[in-house]
């Protein structure tokens, strides 16, 4: 190999920020960033948390997040280099980097999401952001302004993910709105959030591929925040929300 073709060394980068984020397991992540209208905030490390390293961002109404994939990748472990897309009902395989799976070589991941807002709080810079599809822990490394100019490219195209993923529509079993309305008294905004999340339909590849023959009703649970939520893809196609309920704080 010659010397302009060297290997790659070793590098080490080290994250600046965390997110906080309801969603604290993978199962419900939307799979991709911008679909669930959900605030998160990336929260800074005091190194990181300067005044003048966000002078100007305010201007800014997206932003590229650079992050990792923590859950879904596991440091000594050799990456799968073909993945199975849920777009693509989980039965073809394509090459890792023909994809956005998170199991890929080094685990990172790139979100465009909507800037709500920024606030310094006890030595932190706190970013409110919206569409970030990582969990709850995961590292940040950077943050970049979105440029429109240079970043949406309408002519851009890829063949087996051309149209936006089919939403359901969410309902809640009956009685069940009372519930709702108490969170709401304390979490203003928290069931459209969460429908934003179901309406995606969560379940896993090889279940919404069978679509409603031998699998509807089958109960799914999934944590969102401090809250365990129960639903279930009904015949008619529609999701159905059946309980609620507040997690103990063991049990988070």
């Amino acid at each position: 190999m010659s010397q302009n073709h060297a290997e790659p060394g070793s590098y080490e980068i080290h994250p600046i920020a965390w997110v906080r984020s309801p969603f604290t397991q993978k199962f419900g992540v939307p799979r991709q960033a911008g679909l669930a209208a959900v605030p998160v905030d990336i929260v800074f490390e005091p190194a990181y948390s300067r005044p003048e390293a966000f002078v100007g961002l305010n201007e800014a109404s997206h932003l590229w997040v650079i992050g990792r994939f923590h859950l879904a990748s596991a440091d000594g472990d050799t990456p799968s280099l073909s993945v199975r897309p849920p777009r693509l009902g989980g039965n073809r395989r394509m090459g890792v980097f023909a994809t956005r799976s998170s199991f890929r070589p080094n685990g990172l991941s790139l979100s465009a999401v909507r800037l709500l807002s920024m606030e310094s709080k006890a030595g932190h810079m706190h970013l409110t952001v919206e569409g970030l599809d990582l969990v709850d822990g995961s590292p940040i490394f950077d943050v970049k302004p979105y440029l429109p100019y240079a970043d949406a490219l309408p002519e851009a195209e890829l063949a087996w993910a051309e149209q936006s993923p089919q939403r359901l529509a969410v309902d809640l079993a009956p009685g069940l709105g009372k519930e709702f309305d108490a969170i709401e008294q304390q979490r203003p905004g928290f069931l459209e959030q969460l429908c934003s999340v179901l309406e995606l339909d969560p379940r896993p590849a090889y279940h919404a591929r069978r679509g409603t023959r031998g699998n509807s009703g089958r109960s799914y649970t999934i944590q969102f925040g401090d809250y365990d939520v129960s639903w279930a893809v009904e015949a008619d196609g529609s999701l159905l929300i059946h309980s609620v309920r507040q997690l103990q704080p063991n049990q988070e």
